[in-house]
């Protein structure tokens, strides 16, 4: 698994898609309440197809680099993430609408990792950092958190 995290470029491919996918998770009930009855069920079979594929390849990237190479912790964290996936998406969001800021929470997680899944990526970071203080790297992850979570809370508000 760390030889598809040295892919050049996949990380921040990655972690864009788990930035659509934590602005998606707080913006959501918006765009469910606006959703009309016309839309098809090929339409619908399309988007389900997408965000499945999305968000299998986002949660195997978010874990293997989250496991920063220790395979144990990567073994754990997919074994441990598929069951909490598949099984436990109702007590999440059930949990989600009883309590708003885990969305919130969760979606900083997400974004967090993006940054992380950034600086990792061996051919972007240095690119992003030449002109760039190294001790402002650690910076991203909480720059591109805070972008998200106010960005979804603008976009769901607006």
């Amino acid at each position: 698994m760390s030889g598809l995290l040295n892919i050049p470029y996949i990380q921040t491919i990655g972690g864009l898609l788990l930035v659509w996918i934590a602005v998606k998770l707080l913006v959501e009930k918006r765009e469910e309440e606006e959703l009309e009855a016309s839309i098809n069920m090929l339409q619908a079979i399309k988007t389900i197809i997408i965000a499945d594929l999305v968000m299998s390849l986002d949660n195997t990237l978010a874990v293997a680099a989250a496991s920063k190479g220790n395979y144990l912790l990567l073994i754990a964290g997919l074994t441990l993430s598929i069951p909490i996936v598949t099984m436990g998406s109702q007590i999440i969001a059930s949990l989600m609408n009883k309590f708003p800021a885990l969305v919130y929470l969760g979606a900083g997680f997400i974004s967090w990792t993006t940054g992380e899944m950034i600086n990792g990526d061996k051919r972007v970071a240095p690119f992003m950092y030449h002109y760039v203080p190294e001790n402002l790297k650690s910076l991203l992850p909480a720059v591109i958190t805070a972008l998200v979570i106010f960005g979804g809370w603008w976009l769901k508000n607006h």
